[in-house]
């Protein structure tokens, strides 16, 4: 049964009540723009950062390419090779995927709940956590496995691993163990008064 055909056997309870009928409407339009705009928003935001990066790659090769004409000929040269451009595997975290990196660094090697990670990562949604910690996973940075001590089925908890524990270390994000021995360093350091 098409809508026209349906809207026609029932034009009746929809003339006695229009006011009711409108609202109908405006609401499931607004439930279904509201639950779209969820559900998409990850991928917008990823499709803008994409873009601006791009963006600024061609304004960046634009820059060498007018600002090299002016120059000697090695610069032209070096303007007129092609820009390099990154590997579809690089991967820069975002701020809240960051902060579960330091503190799956600190915990060194344990696994951490989602709900552990949640205390732990600050003013974020839930559903914003889970993303990020799922993209963190899906780029190979966080290795998964079953939490026992939940009982849901598909409870999981990430610790680290190949190329989060890499950037973790080069951001210099230290362990617990490494941050106690530096404040044991420090305190057991004398000061300036003393001798």
């Amino acid at each position: 049964m098409d809508l026209g055909t349906y809207l026609s056997q029932n034009w009746a309870l929809i003339a006695a009540h229009p006011l009711l009928f409108v609202m109908l409407g405006v609401i499931a339009a607004t439930l279904g723009w509201g639950a779209a705009a969820l559900l998409f928003r990850h991928r917008l935001d990823a499709l803008k950062e994409r873009a601006e990066f791009w963006k600024e790659r061609a304004e960046l090769a634009t820059g060498k390419l007018d600002g090299a004409e002016q120059g000697s000929g090695a610069e032209k040269k070096a303007a007129a090779a092609p820009p390099t451009v990154p590997t579809p595997a690089a991967f820069s975290p975002s701020s809240v995927q960051t902060r579960i990196i330091r503190v799956l660094r600190q915990l060194d090697g344990q696994f951490l709940s989602i709900g552990d990670l949640a205390r732990f990562a600050g003013s974020t949604s839930h559903q914003d956590l889970v993303d990020d910690i799922h993209g963190l996973h899906d780029k190979g940075w966080l290795e998964a496995e079953r939490d026992n001590d939940l009982k849901r089925e598909h409870a999981r908890a990430y610790r680290l691993k190949g190329p989060g524990l890499a950037f973790a270390r080069a951001s210099g994000f230290q362990t617990a163990q490494q941050i106690q021995l530096t404040d044991n360093e420090t305190s057991a350091r004398p000061g300036k008064g003393q001798a």
